[in-house]
């Protein structure tokens, strides 16, 4: 997954298709009770966790989508090869994607003290490593993820007023928090078997999965943070491509990480319905998932069809 060029154009040539005769089903249906085990194991980790820091991790875990570990279980289940070690890999990617996460919002507002947001994504990240340590193919992968993870986020813009276009602020998203989502996938086709160039394909799934996933979270914390008139780092690539469009961007800036009074409130919403960002970031969302159903329609030859239609299901 090194150097990936991200290029956005949507092909025509595949369109996102689904098997007839039988519903999709979503990883977490496939694999509700692994992916129960894989939330105890995280569990049972956190309540052994220090007492200053349990509870807090605790509150963390249940929070988790486990979109990464099911993306591993789906895959790897699907392979040739069958582990019993699977359970304790898929915990690691989800310890891992917790980590990520509290990190990367670290100094957005929320439960957590900077101070604790940092304690427990550390805490994370060496649960993730410990899950993981008798799999050096694991480790590697999860030490290039941190490492990538930590100079996407030294690159990205402080503020949505610091960043110099939406297009580098999507490269640095592409090499920052969509890389686990490649990681889980390409660590679920290595651990069932599959052969190199579906490896790839799989991984690209992944990571055109994890970019699309990332941008459908900025939409909706960008029109929540509009209704509640303070927008802020997490409004993303919406807020981004307002300020980079609007002629008001001088009169914009000085209202973010505030709140607004009704008469800023109404040049900003004014604008928003001017440039019209939802359009373009829609565009790029149906984008990324119309690429990682083309990759997913490589594998439709050498992948039981429960497995493709179950990757699809998140292509929406």
């Amino acid at each position: 997954m090194k150097r990936k060029i991200i290029p956005l154009k949507p092909r025509g040539d595949v369109e996102r298709q689904q098997d007839t005769g039988e519903p999709v089903r979503k990883a977490e249906e496939l694999h509700a009770v692994p992916l129960q085990e894989v939330k105890r194991l995280i569990w049972m980790s956190a309540a052994r966790a220090p007492a200053a820091l349990r509870k807090q991790l605790i509150a963390i875990a249940e929070r988790g989508e486990r979109i990464c570990p099911a993306l591993f279980l789906l895959i790897a289940s699907s392979g040739p090869v069958e582990s019993k070690h699977t359970y304790r890999l898929a915990a690691s990617l989800e310890a891992l994607h917790l980590a990520l996460d509290i990190h990367r919002d670290i100094a957005a507002p929320g439960d957590l003290s900077p101070k604790e947001a940092i304690l427990c994504g550390d805490f994370y990240f060496g649960l993730a490593l410990t899950l993981a340590g008798s799999h050096p193919l694991f480790v590697q992968g999860m030490s290039e993820v941190i490492t990538r993870f930590a100079a996407a986020m030294i690159n990205a813009p402080g503020q949505p007023a610091d960043a110099r276009d939406h297009n580098e602020y999507l490269q640095n998203l592409c090499n920052g928090g969509a890389s686990i989502f490649a990681l889980s996938c390409t660590l679920g086709a290595s651990h069932g078997g599959y052969k190199p160039w579906q490896n790839e394909a799989l991984s690209y799934y992944g990571l055109y999965l994890g970019i699309g996933l990332q941008l459908k979270r900025e939409v909706e914390t960008f029109r929540f943070s509009l209704r509640k008139k303070k927008l802020g780092p997490g409004a993303g690539l919406p807020l981004i491509y307002i300020l980079e469009k609007s002629p008001l961007r001088d009169r914009l800036v000085p209202l973010l990480n505030k709140t607004m009074s009704d008469q800023e409130h109404e040049i900003f919403v004014r604008e928003v319905n001017r440039i019209d960002p939802w359009s373009y970031t829609e565009q790029i969302i149906e984008n990324c998932f119309s690429k990682a159903n083309q990759f997913i329609e490589l594998l439709r030859e050498n992948m039981d069809s429960k497995t493709i239609q179950a990757l699809k299901s998140f292509l929406c």
